[in-house]
């Protein structure tokens, strides 16, 4: 198992201070990645294809096809896994939560359902000296 990365990350929104965040993230291997994607992709497909014979016939596999793309999109993009984060909303201080084991590429667009804002998550950029 890989061990869990501390990043110094920012919550960014235009025309507001940025705020510090804190993310632990695990990162996932790209290999790991692509097999599980394609493995989510194909099962739901064939699940779909054999769920036809259950009534009625049609919704079944149309669920399974749009499933498929939608679990294969999550883990092909979900280079990183969430373990542990502590940020809050530019605009109004809000604490925003990220749930443990979430996936996702950075930059991630995060919503604050105080102000209705859309921070975005990055990681924390270097001062110049």
């Amino acid at each position: 198992m890989e061990e869990p990365i501390h990043r110094a990350a920012e919550l960014t929104l235009r025309a507001h201070q940025p705020t510090p965040a804190d993310l632990v993230v695990i990162e996932v291997p790209r290999n790991k990645r692509v097999t599980k994607a394609f493995g989510y992709l194909f099962g739901f497909w064939i699940l779909g294809a054999i769920c036809i014979f259950i009534p009625p016939h049609i919704p079944w596999p149309i669920l399974g096809f749009c499933l498929g793309i939608y679990f294969f999109w999550k883990n092909w993009t979900g280079e990183l896994k969430v373990e542990e984060f502590r940020g809050t909303c530019p605009h109004c201080g809000n604490e925003l939560h990220i749930e443990p084991g979430t996936k996702l590429k950075l930059p991630h667009t995060m919503n604050c359902f105080n102000c209705h804002y859309d921070p975005i998550l990055r990681l924390r950029r270097e001062q110049p000296a």
